[in-house]
């Protein structure tokens, strides 16, 4: 009977799991939601459903699982093994489900990016390695424990081993010519949550917003409607505490109850919370979250009549409270982790320490957006991308190198979505402000160096290449000089020589004129011109004139946003009729020195000659429009932001 049982709980059991991953692929492959954001909406789509099967079955069988004389008595095996695994089933379907599916996708995209002939490499060497070690030791035990532990390191090494192999082809490989870059609604946001949490926080956000607004019509009747199964499921757990009399299933009852009995609390007062006079509502909110464990407290130690269950179990919520209590103090910027001081400073200091790091009642990490919904289009050529420190440049670049992912967002390489169609090895080359370099080793010895690391197996063909490179950057005659005596631009364009080894067909430099003098600007601005006739050339400063003569077109971008995009000509016209001089005798200009936006002022013999900007100088100023200059609409965009450039 217990094995017929058995057998019917697998056919309702698998009934909702099948559903549940039916509702998953159907919001993912026809309404194009995320992994993470279909896997919560159809669980919680199907919490009902599944309750509401579950419970019925439950009522059903619930009757055979009481003993009755005569022939009756051979049912309760039967309707137990369904009460128990239909429980169980209901929960895992909700929770295991969910996660075993979320890693078999992840396991499923791991080995489709292996590929058969990978994969059945690896499951032949497992295999052979199972065999030997079944033929050594005479034990199919032995064998075929080791079966799934060897199927698995060999794909980790099949899989490394192509990594390699497709990074060197990539490499290697002469890419054909990229026109264009789509950057769309690019968003990054360190120490934001992951995916899952992001799309979980969603429930969480709605549920606060009801709280001072209340529910929608649409979302009090789907809360009225749940509680027409809810109140009945309660009424039903409260049945089946007459019915366990083992310990542990007694304590694990009352844990659940308490739990809906919250849920039951969160729902009600979300549907009638706003009605109610403030006294009930402050009342509530003080003594309902203590009454209920309470109350389980004396359930607990009344029915199971153990000292020591009913202590820890009070000791567990003494110190929760405790925990959450330090949390919400650090919440409330109350108490500051750096300045602890005083007697036990230092376990005190451990203490919050600890609890700011727990995932519930813990601080969460402070965020910050480097990125705020960047849209650009890069074409061909050299693009200045312009900005002050801290605007989100080296972001958007290492975005783009695929060092960074975003928190949101796309870049489109040539109609290919770089955040879904893997690694472009090959494609893109870097060159950081402060790139690594051994000063010992002439030009040529790093950049062969360097090559061979690039997959240049060939001593001719990387000789070759490598003295290409040289004379493409004008360091052919001092090739054999150690890269150590070399001065700052000498040493920026052995780092373009580095990058243009592979041939890329984009090149990024971030900050490279930094700390040059002039005449090792213009060299390294022509330079990077030159190699931009056959690439797309990205040039990442917050030096005005390294724009101005060598960019056809350009983005400003201040605190994660694009406040201009454009060419540099079209640019200076945001500051046409908004630029202007005066000259002012000293003490006028002293006084009023605070008030202008002033780009510049100069000290001559009728007085101080001031730059500024203005839309509507005063008349006494004696004000005169100038001709603006690039760095003139610069500033002019970082003081009036996106309003400037509409």
């Amino acid at each position: 009977m217990a094995l017929l049982g058995f057998i019917v709980l697998v056919g309702i059991a698998v009934n909702n799991g099948i559903i549940l991953i039916d509702s998953i692929g159907t919001l993912r492959n026809k309404r194009g939601f995320r992994r993470e954001r279909a896997v919560l909406t159809a669980g919680r789509s199907r919490v009902r459903p599944i309750l509401m099967t579950s419970a019925t079955t439950l009522l059903g069988v619930l009757p055979l699982a009481l003993k009755f004389g005569g022939d009756y008595e051979i049912w309760p095996p039967f309707a137990i093994t369904v009460l128990g695994g239909l429980t169980v089933s209901m929960l895992s379907t909700l929770i295991f489900i969910p996660v075993v599916y979320m890693g078999l996708d992840q396991v499923k995209n791991w080995l489709v990016d292996i590929g058969a002939v990978g994969v059945g490499i690896a499951s032949l060497a497992a295999i052979a390695g199972a065999y030997g070690v079944y033929t050594r030791y005479e034990s199919m035990f032995w064998g075929t424990l080791v079966l799934l532990p060897l199927w698995i390191g060999c794909l980790a090494l099949v899989w490394s081993l192509l990594s390699v192999h497709r990074a060197r082809v990539a490499a290697r490989r002469a890419s054909q010519p990229v026109e264009r870059i789509q950057i769309r609604n690019l968003t990054k946001i360190y120490g934001a949550p992951g995916k899952f949490r992001r799309e979980w926080a969603r429930y969480d956000r709605r549920n606060a917003r009801r709280l001072y607004t209340g529910p929608s019509a649409q979302e009090r009747k789907i809360l009225i409607d749940s509680l027409l199964w809810k109140f009945p499921l309660v009424g039903l757990m409260v049945y089946f505490t007459t019915y366990f009399e083992d310990g542990i299933w007694i304590y694990l009852h009352a844990l659940v109850m308490a739990a809906m009995v919250t849920h039951l609390g969160h729902c009600i007062s979300s549907l009638w919370t706003r009605s109610l006079p403030t006294w009930i509502k402050t009342f509530g909110g003080a003594i309902a979250p203590r009454i209920l464990p309470v109350g389980f407290l004396v359930y607990i130690h009344l029915h199971l009549a153990l000292k020591s269950v009913t202590i820890a179990s009070a000791a567990i919520w003494l110190v929760f409270l405790l925990l959450r209590y330090l949390g919400k103090r650090m919440k409330a910027r109350q108490m500051n982790l750096d300045n602890i001081s005083g007697r036990f400073a230092w376990f005190r200091k451990w203490v919050y320490r600890g609890v700011a790091s727990l995932p519930v009642v813990g601080v969460p990490r402070p965020q910050f957006q480097a990125l705020a919904g960047v849209d650009l289009e890069i074409r061909r050529g050299m693009f200045g991308l312009l900005g002050p420190n801290g605007a989100g440049k080296t972001t958007l670049m290492r975005i783009l190198c695929q060092v960074l992912e975003p928190s949101y967002g796309s870049v489109i390489i040539e109609g290919r979505n770089l955040m879904h169609n893997g690694r472009v090895q090959g494609l893109i080359g870097y060159l950081p402000q402060h790139f690594g370099y051994y000063a010992h080793l002439s030009a040529y010895d790093f950049l062969d160096y360097r090559a061979l690391l690039e997959g240049f197996k060939d001593r001719v063909e990387r000789r070759e290449r490598v003295l290409e490179c040289l004379e493409q950057v004008n360091l052919t005659d001092r090739m054999d000089d150690p890269v150590g005596s070399f001065s700052g631009g000498m040493r920026q364009r052995v780092g373009i020589a580095q990058t243009l080894l592979h041939m890329p067909q984009i090149i990024i430099v971030d900050e490279p004129t930094a700390g040059l003098d002039p005449m090792e600007r213009i060299r390294f601005r022509n330079l990077l011109a030159r190699v931009s006739q056959e690439r797309i050339v990205i040039f990442s400063t917050h030096i005005v004139e390294d724009i101005s003569g060598s960019c056809n077109k350009l983005a400003v971008l201040n605190r994660g946003q694009v406040l201009y995009s454009g060419s540099p000509q079209e640019m200076r016209v945001l500051a046409q009729d908004k630029t202007w001089e005066s000259v002012l005798p000293e003490d006028r200009f002293t006084k009023i020195e605070n008030e202008l936006s002033a780009i510049s002022h100069l000290r001559t013999p009728d007085g101080v000659r001031v730059r500024y900007l203005s839309d509507d100088p005063p008349n006494d100023l004696e004000p005169v429009a100038v001709d603006p200059t690039l760095e003139d609409a610069y500033l002019y965009l970082l003081r009036h932001g996106r309003t400037a450039a509409c």
